[in-house]
């Protein structure tokens, strides 16, 4: 399928001393060549993330005399699928973070690969979440600290990605990188995850016999 795509965003900023808020729109149009059609998103039909879609990102600092000592984190959406004629609310980050331990518990960024670190939808070199291996967001609570040459990242989570279940499911991940991003702007790590996991795709699962999930990388 190829399309021909316009996607607008549309950000605005409002700040305080210990938190921002933003208001974010996307629209997407575009045509398919192949089946000779207008479409209205820029992946598969079945994805969740790149639909027209109006919703805020919120992140609320807290600190103490000592400094920081933790982060909370909102970002939510209202998306409309025109396949399927339906609008959805979305949740992407969801969490808290304490700063000191570096504990978190939440939706949050699971400890694998560089996608843990940043947003990378924008990326020519896409990670393999991108592709349907692994997620990108997870429920659950998990570890990140930085050292001196390197970091280390551990999650313990649901493995259903954008739904919260609890029927047997699991998933767990580790990295352990050297190089800290924010320090030497670059980091090179060795990831592994495994887990209990129903196949799904956004917010619907496809199948909800549990399979075997494991990745390096």
């Amino acid at each position: 399928m190829h399309h021909l795509l316009i996607i607008c965003l549309i950000f605005s900023l409002a700040a305080a001393a210990d938190s921002l808020f933003y208001t974010e729109i996307q629209g997407i149009l575009g045509y398919a060549a192949m089946d000779d059609k207008v479409v209205y998103r820029s992946g598969h039909a079945a994805d969740a993330m790149q639909l027209n879609s109006l919703g805020f990102d919120y992140l609320q600092k807290f600190s103490g005399q000592a400094g920081d000592t933790g982060t909370a984190a909102l970002q939510a959406r209202l998306a409309y699928s025109a396949d399927r004629e339906k609008a959805e609310l979305q949740l992407y980050n969801a969490y808290f973070k304490n700063q000191a331990s570096g504990l978190w518990i939440g939706h949050n960024r699971i400890a694998f690969g560089l996608a843990s670190y940043w947003d990378t939808h924008g990326d020519l070199l896409q990670p393999l979440p991108m592709y349907g291996f692994g997620f990108d967001r997870d429920w659950g609570l998990g570890l990140s600290k930085d050292t001196l040459d390197g970091g280390l990242q551990f999650s313990l989570t649901s493995g259903t990605g954008l739904n919260l279940r609890t029927e047997g499911n699991w998933l767990t991940a580790i990295r352990l990188a050297r190089g800290v991003l924010n320090y030497d702007n670059y980091s090179v790590g060795l990831a592994l995850l495994s887990g209990q996991v129903p196949d799904s795709r956004g917010y619907t699962i496809l199948d909800r016999r549990l399979k075997t999930l494991s990745l390096i990388g």
